[in-house]
């Protein structure tokens, strides 16, 4: 047993080594960046302002229902902003050139772009180093080597797939605090400390969840696949659709002119990607236990999937 431990744990190391050293580094720099850019231009807009009601507007042609879209709500605001312009103006007031935005679209606003980097770019890391893993032993004729040592070949795939999403783990933990900083320099004024805490909290799950989903697609992927550049390039291409879909559905409101059946059918097809229902559970909050319970399942079955194939390859030497 104490050799099984250990030989699980010198594979362990050797992926989460191998894996920092695969750009990894430039990695963790790029998002650092992006991400506390993407921070910093949510810190630096004014909240406090009341959600007001939309005012009637003749030029509307649709309405307009605040808490169905992230994209509906901004609207919302923007022409009720619009609204009050042009009725202060109409009474000679003084129109103040300054944005308060309510912070309910403030956090709508971060959910949809810091939170939505994050989560792709830890999927992405995710679904990368986990593809490489196993097409790339394989592909240099290590695999066999590794198969015919004395440890099980569940623990082998078990202990590669652990070592390669530990690699997120530094992400991870920047997503953590960047979410608390934003929440106590923005948010915390105007909301309960129990809404808070709620927000961190899901956006940590949402971000482990979604990336351990995309770590077993990723390894799902290696499993199947002989070289480890194709792996890396299917597990990349499986990403951008999902992150396309996640786009669309925030851009879901411009399709309802084509009609409810459209826009409907365009929503169910956004759902089937992973971001999506990340982007949903923390925009709504009541599908969040629900859709990360489905990511979760899913993942599973992904990574037991992986390994009933794996036992059962055929590896040449």
């Amino acid at each position: 047993m104490v050799n099984l431990l250990k030989g699980m744990f010198a594979i362990i190391f050797d992926e989460l080594k191998f894996s920092i050293k695969r750009k990894t580094i430039t990695s963790y720099i790029l998002f650092s960046f992006v991400f506390a850019i993407s921070l910093y231009g949510t810190y630096m807009q004014e909240y406090g302002a009341v959600q007001g009601e939309m005012p009637l507007l003749s030029i509307l042609p649709i309405e307009l229902e605040k808490g169905v879209a992230p994209l509906t709500d901004f609207a919302i605001f923007l022409m009720t902003l619009f609204g009050s312009a042009l009725q202060s103006a109409s009474v000679g007031a003084e129109v103040s050139p300054d944005v308060v935005l309510p912070v309910d679209i403030g956090i709508t606003l971060f959910i949809i772009a810091p939170v939505l980097i994050a989560l792709s770019s830890l999927s992405k890391m995710a679904v990368r180093l986990c593809a490489s893993s196993i097409a790339r032993e394989r592909e240099s004729k290590t695999l066999y080597q590794l198969l015919v040592s004395p440890q099980p070949r569940v623990t082998a795939y078990l202990s590669k797939f652990i070592g390669a999403i530990g690699a997120t783990i530094p992400m991870i933990f920047l997503v953590l605090a960047g979410v608390v900083w934003i929440i106590g320099a923005s948010f915390m004024p105007y909301i309960e400390v129990e809404q808070a805490v709620q927000l961190r909290n899901q956006v940590l799950v949402a971000s482990i969840v979604t990336t351990f989903l995309f770590a077993s697609i990723g390894i799902f992927i290696s499993t199947i696949t002989r070289n480890e550049e194709s792996a890396v390039n299917r597990g990349g291409w499986i990403l951008k659709i999902m992150l396309a879909l996640a786009t669309l559905w925030i851009f879901l409101p411009i399709f309802s002119v084509a009609g409810e059946s459209a826009a409907s059918m365009i929503e169910k097809i956004t759902m089937i990607s992973p971001l999506t229902l990340d982007m949903v559970a923390l925009y709504s909050g009541e599908m969040f236990n629900q859709y990360m319970l489905i990511q979760l399942v899913v993942g599973l079955l992904f990574l037991f999937g992986g390994i009933m194939i794996f036992v059962r390859q055929d590896v040449e030497y």
